[in-house]
């Protein structure tokens, strides 16, 4: 039905160009853009030829959403624990500059896993040429996590006794959480935007 949809609306602006250039509906136009039988055989070979993400977008753009937020934001922290042993966190009871970079870091949990999951759905949909509306669902959904997530670092001088409490609440609990909800949704935007306006350029 969305492909259905989006092929619709594709020999619909077709026809608007033919007939702005003075095309006669009843013959010219027939003539340059084929037959209906002809345009329904190559329609239906390019929907057979679709990628996967096409044919899926129900699990794509409405179920995976969340996983994939998950997974990115797994793979920050393995990223930030493999860097904390590769640098050594011993100095950072001490050294003032190293904390402040940690620090940055770890918060970074709230923000970074979740604009790369936005950016990877976004560059999805781009390829699928699936309707606006599974972009919106997408994002949203990564959004609304990211604006949920809870990052709450304490340092102490003491060996072992620093802290790290991760988790999920309300959306909006914290002021920052505000913005933790915003950069998803605008990476994401603005990649469907950037399509869009390639999508309209005239070849």
């Amino acid at each position: 039905m969305i492909r259905r949809a989006v092929t619709l609306d594709e020999l619909r602006d077709h026809l608007d160009d033919l007939t702005e250039g003075g095309a006669n509906v009843a013959t010219d136009v027939e003539q340059l853009m084929g037959a209906p039988a002809e345009l329904a055989a190559v329609a239906g070979a390019e929907h057979g030829r679709g990628g996967w993400v096409r044919r899926h977008p129900v699990l794509v753009f409405g179920l995976a959403p969340v996983p994939v937020a998950a997974a990115c934001a797994v793979l920050y922290g393995a990223v930030l624990v493999a860097a904390g042993y590769a640098a050594g966190v011993g100095g950072l009871a001490t050294d003032a500059t190293a904390r402040a970079a940690a620090t940055a870091l770890v918060y970074g949990v709230a923000f970074v896993p979740f604009a790369l999951a936005a950016l990877v759905l976004a560059r999805l949909w781009t390829g699928a040429r699936v309707g606006r509306g599974w972009a919106l669902a997408a994002l949203a959904q990564v959004a609304l996590v990211a604006g949920a997530a809870t990052v709450q670092l304490t340092w102490s001088d003491l060996p072992g006794q620093s802290q790290l409490a991760l988790g999920l609440s309300v959306p909006f609990a914290a002021a920052r959480q505000g913005a933790q909800l915003a950069l998803p949704l605008l990476v994401g935007l603005a990649v469907v935007w950037a399509a869009r306006r390639r999508a309209a350029r005239p070849a």
